[in-house]
């Protein structure tokens, strides 16, 4: 039994990736093109072209494209400037004039000649060859540059001869005069930094032409940090190795790992066989263990040697102590780790034990060294591979959880409980559900830990035969026993309650459990997660129309932080202040916490997460085409790995956003059967599929019955006390015709400060007062903060209102909203909406073209451009060109 067990904690077998074609490898091994580096560009284009500068110094780590840009730069320049090419040679580095050889030689003139005759010769045949043009020198490599070709060089950009271009890894590895002239004000310094995250993932989706998921994106960044070079070596290996595939048209990151990730890295041997061994075994140190205190790290390196290590890039120090050393970049840290797993060196296992024995190691490179130790193979003890998979659940690593426990030997209380930790994070329900009924069926009593666990598994789970509140209330009284195997504390019992209030859709309870547990003053109770808790109450208060609140809870969690072992209660409440700023209408603010920094500094679980919900918060809004860009790569990438079970929410979503721009409503089965049996879903997950649905129905069915139905489901969040969730269904309801709801959105909007509430309380207030002005009003509200759906409704209302006797001003205003977005044209108002004909020649008109000069632009008769004419001033409500004028003047 207890083997049964422990094959169930180890991963399932990843499926095979799809087969990549030599096309794409092509692309992806060929030298990369310049992109996403234009303002790099134009700034040494202006800085060498400045008769005030002597030229430019383009400053970056190795790969990072300044060479690449200095010859664009100089491309540019064409036959505008003369251009000469310098480049030095290690070969030539102790050489005099090494570097200027070539151009000796082009020029006839021996090296050996005195120096100034030299320099009198080289400045004489340049100023010939260029007659008026400037001189450019274009210098590469210039860590090889020989002195006497740096003095050279210096001396003509002094004396205004020549403008340098010299690109740098720093400008402290720059030749002193090259370094001289910076610090004199005379060459402009300009930065070539790492790629961002958003820049990376375009320029990936720019060169393989198909869409890149965030989870793919992220990873590469972390991998290559930015850096071109490491980036397209990073693509290739990980595409060669599987662990990038394309799957339904989509690049996304599946389960494929291992030995064979260290494929991607081929520029790094060559770095690595220039390090001195005292270099490398520093290097390897730290590409084991990750951030490592300085402190540790010079016990098993001499000083000197971190200082070349840093010197070359190879190495990054912390500002801060304890001085973190991390390796510069991703790419080497990942050869290194590969290389040292596969044989690993005695003396590196003897420091990094050495490092766990003096308890130096942060968190994260503790978890780095155990995830080490069990690729190379080693042994290890019961104890340790149980401590690191409590260690990597605490710090969110699931995957590496489960890793741990598979080496275990045997299973108990302890190990159960560590791998429903991790199955419950992987959506792996079933296999956490029967390991923890194995062990408490196996005389393990009531231990308040497992059935903490059990509880959110049987919560989460399809199986009906053991009830949640059975399970909740041995919960309770297991935490009141202090039997000495037991955990009683580890959360309280109202934490969980509360948890599963919100899994349920009872918010209302969720605030009666706060109430009755209100936080620890002075700091927080050991036994509770702050970022859950806050998490709980900021979706509570939301849903229940208490924006203030909300923003108070989140606003206090985040100003106390999280501490350190609670990331499932960090990303929870990112989710959970998404989701209030969703509510509430804040849409920006809500973009803002799905963007790449959020990504790149971990405050989501899983990218796909975030992406997927960025991608809902867009469809709802009516931004179809932006939805579709983030749904479309999301739902690739959880048709590969759905941890969340969100697939069915994001497909919901994509068939509402389609059938707004009129593409079929149509999805394929899921490539790969979740072998874990699907989740059902939160009350949340439920409640936006069914708006989705409902909102689709609108565009393709029976629109008045979805309004209907809005109006049915708003009703029974009233009864629930959910005032936040029963104004936007209302809301929906009274865009889509359904008026008898507008006298329920002015009650509820009267206590609401949100954006979603101004503009609802607008539409409500022009549906009911037949008001052209207000729901004119209430459009421009809704366009301000993004809502489309709601503005084209509200903007379509105040068009059919618009009559003869008001300012057509506002019904151009409101035609012009309503085409901005998907909103149909149905057909009380389509006959009063300008065709696009019509708008051409009203405007040619309005500008004082006669008939027969329009028709005579657009070939038309005479007749038609009146007929034309005519039917556009009917439709704007006017009754002359004067009239008209004014109209498109304004």
């Amino acid at each position: 039994m207890v083997g049964e067990v422990g094959c169930r904690f180890r991963a399932p077998c990843s499926p095979t990736p799809h087969i990549r074609s030599p096309h794409t490898m092509d692309r992806i091994s060929a030298p990369w093109p310049l992109l996403r580096r234009e303002a790099e560009v134009a700034a040494v284009l202006g800085a060498v072209t400045d008769p005030g500068l002597a030229g430019v110094l383009i400053v970056g780590a190795s790969g990072s494209g300044k060479t690449a840009i200095a010859r664009e730069a100089a491309s540019r320049l064409g036959n505008s400037a003369h251009l000469v090419f310098v480049r030095g040679s290690a070969a030539m580095a102790e050489t005099p004039y090494g570097a200027l050889n070539l151009l000796f030689l082009e020029l006839d003139l021996p090296a050996e000649a005195p120096p100034l005759f030299l320099l009198h010769s080289v400045q004489n045949a340049l100023l010939q060859a260029a007659g008026e043009r400037p001189v450019v020198v274009v210098v590469d490599n210039v860590q090889y540059l020989d002195e006497s070709s740096v003095r050279a060089l210096s001396y003509l950009a002094e004396a205004g001869v020549v403008h340098l271009m010299v690109a740098s890894d720093r400008p402290g590895t720059s030749p002193g005069r090259f370094f001289d002239l910076w610090t004199k004000g005379m060459l402009e310094r300009v930065d070539v930094m790492p790629l961002g995250l958003d820049t990376m993932r375009t320029l990936l989706q720019d060169l393989l032409e198909t869409p890149v998921s965030w989870s793919a994106a992220v990873e590469l960044w972390h991998v290559s940090r930015g850096n071109p070079r490491f980036l397209q070596a990073a693509v290739r290996g990980d595409i060669a190795s599987g662990r990038l595939a394309l799957e339904h048209d989509t690049w996304v990151l599946t389960e494929e790992d291992g030995p064979s990730r260290a494929q991607r890295n081929d520029p790094v041997v060559g770095i690595l066989l220039a390090l001195s061994n005292d270099q490398r075994e520093a290097l390897e140190l730290v590409a084991v263990a990750g951030a490592l205190p300085l402190e540790a790290l010079l016990k098993f390196a001499p000083a000197a040697t971190v200082d070349e290590l840093q010197n070359a890039g190879l190495c990054a120090v912390g500002d801060a102590a304890p001085h973190p050393v991390e390796v510069g970049n991703g790419a080497i840290g990942d050869r290194l780790r590969a290389d040292l797993a596969g044989n690993p060196p005695a003396s590196l296992l003897h420091a990094l034990r050495e490092l766990e024995a003096d308890g130096v190691l942060p968190p994260d490179s503790r978890l780095r060294v155990a995830e080490w130790f069990l690729d190379t193979g080693t042994p290890l003890p019961d104890d340790y591979l149980l401590q690191t998979a409590r260690r990597a659940n605490d710090a969110g690593n699931s995957r590496l959880a489960l890793e741990a426990l598979g080496g275990l030997a045997a299973t108990d209380g302890d190990t159960a409980l560590e791998y429903a930790r991790a199955c419950l994070v992987e959506g792996r329900i079933r296999d956490g559900h029967d390991a923890v009924s194995m062990v408490l069926g196996e005389g393990a009593g009531d231990r308040a830990d497992l059935l903490e666990q059990q509880v959110r598994l049987v919560l989460r789970s399809q199986d009906d035969g053991v009830g949640v509140s059975e399970l909740l209330g041995r919960f309770r009284r297991a935490t009141t026993d202090v039997a000495e195997d037991s955990a009683p504390g580890r959360i309280d019992p109202r934490l969980l309650e509360s948890e599963v209030a919100v899994y349920e859709g009872r918010f209302r309870d969720v605030l009666s459990i706060d109430a009755a547990s209100p936080p620890v003053e002075g700091g927080q109770d050991p036994a509770d997660d702050p970022g859950e808790r806050a998490a709980h109450l900021v979706l509570a208060h939301s849903i229940a129309g208490d924006d203030a609140t909300a923003r108070s809870v989140a606003g206090r969690a985040r100003r106390l932080g999280i501490p350190p072992g609670h990331s499932a209660g960090r990303h929870a409440l990112q989710e959970s202040m998404f989701l209030a700023d969703v509510q509430a209408g804040r849409l920006q603010d809500a973009l803002v916490l799905t963007a790449s920094p959020a990504l790149l500094a971990d405050a989501w679980a899983d990218a796909a997460v975030a992406e997927c919900l960025e991608g809902c918060l867009l469809a709802q809004a009516g931004r179809a085409r932006a939805a579709l860009a983030r749904l479309v790569p999301a739902i690739a990438q959880l048709r590969v790995r759905d941890r969340r079970g969100l697939l069915p929410v994001a497909e919901s979503a994509a068939g509402y956003a389609r059938a707004l721009v009129g593409k079929p409503v149509v999805f394929r089965t899921p490539a790969r059967p979740d072998p874990t049996g699907e989740q059902p879903a939160s009350w949340t997950d439920a409640a936006t599929m069914r708006l989705f649905q409902l909102l689709t129905d609108s565009l393709l069915r029976n629109g008045d019955a979805a309004a209907r139905l809005f109006g049915v489901m708003a009703d029974d969040q009233r009864d629930r006390g959910h005032h936040g969730a029963e104004l936007l269904l209302r809301m929906h309801a009274v865009r889509l015709g359904n008026a008898a709801q507008a006298p329920s959105i002015l009650v509820l909007a009267r206590s609401m400060d949100t954006p979603l509430a101004v503009a609802s309380n607008l539409l409500a207030s022009g549906v009911i007062q037949r008001d052209s002005g207000v729901l004119l009003a209430a459009a421009e509200s809704a366009l301000e903060w993004g809502h489309l759906d709601l503005a084209g409704s509200a903007a379509r209302m105040s068009m059919e209102l618009h009559d003869a006797e008001h300012d057509p001003l506002e019904f151009v205003r409101a035609e012009q909203i309503l085409r901005g977005t998907n909103v149909p044209r149905e057909s009380a108002q389509a006959r009063r909406v300008l065709t696009s004909r019509e708008r051409a020649l009203a405007r040619m008109a309005a500008g004082g073209a006669t008939n027969k000069e329009i028709a005579g632009a657009y070939h038309l008769s005479v007749r038609t451009v009146e007929g034309h004419v005519l039917r556009a001033m009917r439709k704007l409500g006017i009754s002359n060109r004067k009239q008209l004028s004014t109209v498109f003047d304004r």
